[in-house]
């Protein structure tokens, strides 16, 4: 047992001597930290990133729905506009005044154009 310590000294001390193990060690740890542990700042910091373009996409989405709905609501304040839409989206009509409404048979359109 004395001479399998001996030799197993002599060889940490050669290898330690010669590979420099401290280099090898850290260079081993500062790859776990950054690449392999559950939490890594790289691999996490480019599911931040991910996310918040996510989110400003979803952002920039929402602005412009609401810029979209903010002028129809300022065109329904003009009385001409709102007519219009009455008219044409809910067919109402003025007195004395006929609505004639066509509604077309797509199957037969599509059947006369070929």
């Amino acid at each position: 047992m004395k001479s399998y310590n001996k030799t197993l000294r002599k060889l940490f001390k050669k290898a330690r001597k010669s590979t420099r193990w401290y280099h090898i060690a850290i260079f081993i740890y500062i790859i776990w930290i950054c690449f392999i542990a559950p939490r890594s700042n790289i691999l996490y910091l480019f599911q931040i990133s991910k996310i918040q373009e996510q989110v400003n996409m979803k952002y920039r989405n929402t602005l412009e729905e609401q810029r979209q709905i903010q002028e129809k609501l300022n065109r329904l304040k003009d009385s001409e506009e709102l007519i219009k839409i009455a008219r044409e989206k809910y067919f109402l009509k003025k007195k004395n005044e006929q609505m004639i409404v066509i509604e077309w048979d797509t199957a037969q359109v599509q059947q006369s154009a070929e």
